[in-house]
C-alpha cells in the first residue's frame, strides 16, 4: 500500500564519471566513490519537450537506493548524475514498492516532488 511507503530524500547531484560493466559487476563511479548496482530499472516519463527532457535510472546499490538522472538538451545527452538518495524507513521490499510509486506518479520525477523531502 502506498500510504505505508515512508522515505526521506537527499539531493546528491554527483556526476557519474564512468560506468563499469562486466559479467560480474555493474557500477557507477563518481568523484565520491563507487556505486555497485545490485538491481536497477530505467524510467522514462512522458516527454513533453523533445529538446529538453530527462531519463532516469532507479537503482538499489550496495550503498543504498538512488535515482540517477541524465538530461538531454537539443538532442544531445548530458552526463549521468547520482541525482537523489532515497532512504526508506523500511528497506524490505522497498525497491519494488518505490518503483510502483514512481510508475503511478511519474510527475514526481519531472516536477521536483521528490527533492529533499520526507514522504509518506
Amino acid at each position: 500500500m502506498m500510504s505505508d511507503l515512508i522515505f526521506t530524500t537527499f539531493t546528491r547531484s554527483e556526476e557519474v564519471l564512468s560506468f563499469e560493466t562486466s559479467a560480474q559487476v555493474y557500477a557507477a563511479h563518481t568523484a565520491r566513490g563507487r556505486y555497485e548496482i545490485l538491481r536497477c530499472r530505467s524510467l522514462q516519463p512522458q516527454i513533453l519537450n523533445q529538446e529538453d527532457f530527462c531519463t532516469y535510472l532507479w537503482a538499489q546499490t550496495q550503498r543504498g537506493f538512488f535515482l540517477f538522472r541524465q538530461r538531454f538538451t537539443e538532442n544531445r545527452p548530458g552526463v549521468w548524475t547520482v541525482w537523489l538518495e532515497i532512504i526508506p524507513e523500511d528497506a524490505e521490499g522497498f525497491f519494488e514498492k518505490f518503483l510502483e510509486y514512481l510508475e503511478i506518479s511519474p510527475a514526481l520525477l519531472t516536477q521536483g516532488g521528490l527533492t529533499d523531502a520526507q514522504r509518506n
